[in-house]
């Protein structure tokens, strides 16, 4: 661990998720591109990854999370993006997104099925921490 500032710097891997955030002033958040539903047409659960970004908006360096929807086909291919429900799990780059089992998610996104009309009844993520096998309410986005 390196000093500097009277502050204790931690290498990457030891921060908690929310530590990384606070030492950033911008984050990028970048879809995976899927090739199954551009051949099919039809809409697949969505991946992301989270880089640190410049002030030009642009991702620079390492991604440090990745996100994971979780929905089913009809909701993803039926309902209007608006008005469907998904849950998102955010991990850190470095585990396994795949590993159901896994306590070591980082936030846990939830919206649920909305009907929206213009600007009435928007949806709603509620945000949830999770590390550290915690379960605390963070807030909600209103989009």
């Amino acid at each position: 661990m390196k000093k500097g500032n009277n502050m204790v710097m931690m290498p990457d891997a030891m921060r908690g998720g929310l530590e990384k955030l606070r030492l950033l002033d911008r984050i990028f958040v970048k879809q995976k591109f899927e090739m199954l539903e551009m051949l099919t047409g039809c809409e697949t659960e969505n991946r992301y990854k989270v880089y640190p970004a410049d002030e030009n908006m642009e991702k620079c360096g390492e991604s440090i999370f990745k996100c994971k929807e979780r929905s089913n086909f009809f909701a993803r291919n039926c309902l209007s993006g608006d008005c469907r429900p998904f849950e998102m799990k955010v991990i850190h780059q470095d585990q396994d997104e795949d590993d159901e089992e896994s306590d070591d998610m980082f936030l846990w996104l939830s919206r649920p099925c909305k009907c929206t009309v213009l600007c009435f009844n928007r949806p709603e993520i509620t945000v949830t921490l999770k590390e550290n096998n915690q379960d605390k309410y963070l807030g909600k986005v209103i989009s």
